[in-house]
């Protein structure tokens, strides 16, 4: 987006009220859960304008969490350093409080297994993560590779053959990874087994929508970003104390969507995800982030107006 063209709304009156949410309780802080891939970034790259709407809310004393499915190890170096107040990763199954960890869970080895049995019914590919490694049979070793070259990105993640796993590692799993050439009903066993499918969109697809045409992830349906939400605040002990706010685009993003005051889709969502929330935003590049904060009523009223020109 060129640097002076701004999408931002015009949300606060002459008395420092807000327009677009009148309901917005301009007395309560917010504890603010943002979704990273489709709502934060595009491919790691975040909008000049939502950068900014980060730092007008947090001078005003809110606080700002990331809430993603993305492990510790996806989570690059510059994500880091802007020292969120909270970074709840792997669907909720590990939690800091800015770079300091509160909470780890890991998959019951017990149904990995079983899961792992089905999918080679199916002859799908698949990987077994942990926090900042992996391991891949052949078929999604090949699609990952495909992946990373398509994306001129180096791979974030230790990866090691599936023949290399030891005992161990199925008790330190997070996320199972499903990649196969041919769609099956995946969603029986999951939910007999105990897990949550996000089922990756046509983008994400190595092959350019030839090849891999049934991919995504498998994470443990007792941790979600609605949980996430809950335990994070409640393990700062500030549960109460703010109205939370959950701001995403996909499916997985609808139980946090479904557990705040506040639930905001981004302009570029899914359908379903735009049924849950309480406000559809503009694009991620069109200053959705920022127009969704100033729905919010986050900013100070003297520096919520509109803006022609971006610095």
């Amino acid at each position: 987006m060129p640097q002076n063209e701004t999408h931002h709304l015009e949300t606060m009156d002459s008395q420092g009220k807000n327009m677009l949410n009148p309901k917005a309780d301009s007395t309560r802080k917010k504890a603010v859960f943002i979704d990273l891939d489709g709502t934060l970034w595009d491919r790691e790259v975040v909008p000049a304008s939502a950068w900014k709407a980060i730092e007008k809310a947090r001078a005003n004393g809110h606080l700002i969490f990331v809430n993603t499915g993305r492990r510790h190890v996806d989570i690059p170096k510059f994500l880091w350093d802007v020292n969120f107040d909270g970074y709840c990763l792997a669907t909720g199954m590990q939690m800091f409080k800015g770079k300091e960890l509160l909470c780890q869970s890991y998959i019951d080895p017990g149904k990995v297994k079983k899961m792992i049995a089905y999918l080679k019914s199916q002859d799908s590919g698949y990987g077994l993560e942990g926090n900042d490694w992996g391991f891949d049979d052949p078929k999604y070793a090949f699609r990952r590779m495909i992946f990373f070259a398509k994306e001129d990105r180096k791979d974030p993640s230790i990866r090691y053959p599936l023949s290399h796993i030891e005992p161990e590692n199925y008790d330190e799993l997070v996320k199972i990874i499903f990649d196969s050439d041919k769609p099956y009903d995946l969603e029986p066993v999951a939910k007999e087994l105990g897990f949550d499918i996000l089922q990756y969109k046509n983008r994400f697809n190595p092959s350019g929508g030839v090849g891999s045409f049934f991919r995504g992830e498998l994470t443990d349906a007792h941790h979600n970003k609605a949980k996430a939400m809950k335990e994070m605040l409640e393990a700062m002990g500030v549960a109460g104390q703010y109205d939370i706010a959950a701001i995403g685009d996909s499916e997985n993003d609808i139980p946090m969507l479904e557990a705040a005051d506040y639930a905001i889709c981004m302009g570029n969502g899914t359908p379903a995800t735009k049924e849950k929330a309480d406000y559809v935003t503009t694009s991620l590049d069109q200053d959705g982030l920022y127009n969704a904060f100033a729905w919010l009523g986050l900013f100070e009223p003297e520096k919520n107006t509109k803006e022609n020109e971006q610095d």
